[in-house]
């Protein structure tokens, strides 16, 4: 009988490699559409959110020897919805990393980075995004805007007036009807510049690192003349099992900010200081993840209210099953709580308002790298302009 004729993929189903595997070039691509987000829960940034967005990404490693290398990925998203009154930039293309990665010995899993590096604080943040979560949504540590902003508040009166309005915090300094967006406790898609250390054995895991910025406002530049370190060490006692803890602290306030403060508060280092616990757990088709993080930030105030160390804490647990082979369900629960400050009339608040999330849904595995995923989450909050909402989306994702 003749043979019949090889059809090839349209699209390529595996990394590319090229000069005898010393260039390696990967990437993804997601689209994710959904209900709009009018509570702004799922920020990015104002333009783009988890789930009204075209995110396409491409890396490329090139090992010029057994222990000199380079890395880079770079980001391309596009908001599939407008938002009125918002500013224009629905499309933007960013360098996520680039970085020289050094291996002072090729048979040993140490590592020294240096450049725009991927971070050694937490869980998520070291996961990739696309097919290591199993939901469309974050966990609201690592991207849901606090009203904690990179400069001195006004007042207290002024901080709790912006409770649940961490997506465009108003200020009455400000020129613009919209003012900037809060951090989050830790932002998930920005990577810090620096230098990190990191060993990744099959039983332990630690590395340190020093860059410009913090967890929640990662930088290029030095704006304050201070830096951030930051660390993580875990063990993996068995292949099922993973635990690790966290610490960072580095100067937050940038210097810029710092001139517009009272002469007696000027001189203060003005820091974010967080802690992290994550764990994972595997059971033959279960994967269970928790993590907790807790930041806080030395916060001065413009009109010489004492400075308070704001606080915050961060909670999720997350479970995947494999249904099938190419059918799974997730679910993930969070909670971000604040502390509590007394304003000038006397009055006892949580600085920013208390977010509850729960998310769920089921994913299909199209082919090996294609992956859709359908979810519905819904969330709580005990302040702002919408209190609470639910939505529905939809993701493709596809991987080489």
């Amino acid at each position: 009988m003749a043979g019949r004729a090889a059809g090839a993929d349209l699209l390529p189903s595996r990394p590319i490699t090229f000069g005898d595997g010393r260039v390696v070039v990967s990437g993804d691509v997601s689209l994710s559409f959904g209900s709009p987000d009018d509570g702004y829960f799922n920020l990015f940034d104002y333009s783009h959110d988890a789930f009204n967005v075209l995110t396409m990404s491409l890396s490329a490693e090139i090992r010029a020897t057994d222990r000199i290398g380079v890395v880079a990925k770079v980001t391309d998203e596009i908001s599939l919805r407008e938002r009125e009154p918002g500013p224009s930039d629905r499309h933007v293309i960013y360098p996520y990393a680039i970085y020289l990665k050094l291996q002072p010995a090729p048979d040993k899993p140490f590592s020294v980075l240096v450049g725009r590096i991927p971070p050694v604080f937490g869980g998520f943040a070291r996961r990739d995004y696309g097919e290591t979560n199993p939901l469309i949504g974050q966990p609201l540590a690592y991207g849901y805007p606090t009203t904690q902003l990179p400069y001195p508040p006004p007042s207290r009166r002024e901080l709790v007036l912006n409770r649940g309005g961490g997506w465009a915090v108003r200020y009455p300094r400000a020129t613009a009807l919209y003012g900037p967006q809060g951090v989050p406790l830790v932002s998930a898609r920005r990577w810090d510049t620096g230098v990190s250390a990191q060993w990744n054995g099959d039983k332990l895991e630690a590395g340190v690192a020093v860059t410009q910025g913090t967890l929640s406002q990662p930088r290029t530049e030095d704006d304050n003349g201070g830096k951030q370190i930051s660390g993580r060490f875990g063990v993996k006692p068995s292949p099922s099992v993973s635990l690790g803890v966290s610490a960072a602290r580095g100067r937050f306030l940038s210097d810029d900010y710092a001139a517009y403060l009272p002469e007696a508060t000027r001189s203060g280092h003005f820091d974010q200081q967080a802690y992290g616990i994550d764990g994972e757990y595997s059971l033959g088709h279960l994967v269970v993840r928790g993590e907790i993080v807790a930041s806080q930030w030395g916060t001065p105030f413009l009109n010489g209210d004492p400075t308070l160390r704001l606080k915050a804490l961060g909670t999720s647990l997350e479970g995947r099953i494999a249904l099938s082979p190419r059918w799974s369900f997730a679910v993930r629960g969070d909670r971000l709580g604040f502390s509590e400050i007394t304003t000038s009339t006397g009055d006892i608040l949580t600085w920013d308002a208390e977010v509850r999330r729960v998310e769920g849904g089921f994913g299909y595995l199209v082919r090996r790298n294609v992956r859709l995923k359908a979810t519905y989450q819904y969330n709580w909050r005990e302040g702002g302009r919408i209190r609470s909402q639910g939505m529905a989306g939809a993701q493709l994702l596809y991987w080489f």
